[in-house]
This record gives C-alpha cells, structure tokens and sequence, in this order.
C-alpha cells in the first residue's frame, strides 16, 4: 500500500512538472522532475522490498523441518484423523505426535522386515544434527541443549519401530 502511495505522488509531480515546463517554468520543472524519480523510485524500492520479504519468510517457514521439541510444519505432513498425530509426506514410515499446541512430543520410525535400520542418520533427521549418545538410550545435542529418549522395539511380524521423545530434564 506504501508503495502505492509513494507511485501516485512521482505520476503527479510529473503531471506538475509537464504544466510547469508548459508555462516556461523551467527550476520548477526540473525540481519536479526530481522529485517524481525519488518517489516512483522509492516506491519500486519498497515493493521489491515487500515482496522479497515475504517470499523469503515462505520459504524459510516452508523448508523448517519437522523436530522433536519444535512446532509442526503442516506442510511436510498430512494429518492423521485425531490432529495429534501426523505423516510424514517424503518418508511414509514416520509419523510425528504433537500435544495440543502443536509441538512434537515425539517421532515414532515403523522399519518393515528385518533389515538393520540407520537409527543414527534416522534420530538426527527429527532432532538436532549434532546429537551424541549419552547412555543406552539417550541422546543430547548441544546446540539445543534438549536431551532425548530413543526406544527400539521389534515386534513378531518383524516390524522394527524405533520412537525418539523429548526427555524432561
């Protein structure tokens, strides 16, 4: 709307400007003239501003990922029917579980057959990229300062399921 503005105001100063070179006035012309560029170049400015500011915040709100701890990304899931649990939309074996406000509580892995999954690469994907183990089933990123509780079961189908929650320190 700014940038609107500040356009209308450089169309009239030229408007002006055109009167005033008409009746012979040429400082005052010219004087217009400068005008009208500071304004419809003000106005270019703003709206390239505007719009780059905005395009950036999509993107960046697009590409966060989904963390345990962090509010979910809607977009890189589809919801599940009771709003608490969601998919995952490039990896259809994670689900993410949030609480009422939105924040994943936990990431829960579902592993088909018997193979041996990568649960490091897997448990740095829904956590911070720095996580260390710090026990049997505990890990700890600095960067966040957030600890995390991973539980591996296998069931007798030969489903394996890995869970990554947030530990309350």
């Amino acid at each position: 709307m700014f940038s609107v503005v500040l356009l209308l105001i450089g169309l009239l100063s030229v408007y002006f400007a055109f009167k005033a070179f008409k009746s012979k006035h040429w400082v005052g012309g010219i004087v217009l003239i400068l005008v009208a560029l500071f304004f419809t170049g003000g106005s270019y400015t703003v709206a390239t501003q505007n719009d780059s500011n905005s395009s950036q915040q999509s993107s960046q709100h697009q590409q966060r990922p989904n963390v345990v701890g962090g509010k979910i990304n809607k977009r890189l899931v589809t919801n599940e029917d009771d709003g608490l649990c969601y998919e995952d939309k490039n990896n259809t074996d994670l689900r993410y579980y949030v609480n009422d406000d939105k924040v994943i509580n936990s990431a829960v892995f579902n592993y088909q057959g018997n193979s041996d999954p990568d649960t490091t690469k897997d448990i740095k994907s829904v956590t911070a990229n720095d996580v260390k183990k710090t026990g049997d089933d505990e890990y700890y990123s600095s960067k966040t300062g957030r600890h995390y509780h991973v539980t591996i079961t296998q069931n007798d189908s030969g489903i394996t399921r890995m869970a990554v929650g947030l530990l309350q320190k």
